[in-house]
């Protein structure tokens, strides 16, 4: 779902940015939605880099498995680390404007 909810999100912001810029800044549109875009993906492989080991555990354990260890210790790097990750990701746009300058 929150693949699903990061689209749609990404699909209103392109939706305002192009009505928006269409007008006024015609060049600028094609950028912020190219941010936009490199945002919201950013923002879906950090929750799913941060995931996809404890669906791993969880699908293991519904089949009366237990997890590998190498894929527990991934699953407990990766699962708090989302929070500095979607942190740095934040961070981005006012790092790159900063660089600019």
């Amino acid at each position: 779902t929150i693949l699903i909810c990061t689209t749609a999100v990404y699909c209103t912001v392109r939706k305002a940015v192009w009505s928006s810029t269409r007008n006024s800044f015609p060049g600028n549109a094609g950028r912020l939605e190219r941010e936009a875009r490199i945002q919201a993906m950013l923002y879906q492989g950090s929750f799913v880099l941060a995931q996809v080991w404890l669906v791993c555990i969880h699908v293991l354990a519904l089949q009366r498995r237990v997890a590998p260890s190498p894929l527990v210790i991934l699953a407990m790097v990766f699962h708090p680390l989302q929070g500095f990750f979607n942190l740095l990701i934040y961070l981005r746009p006012r790092y790159i404007r900063l660089r600019r300058r």
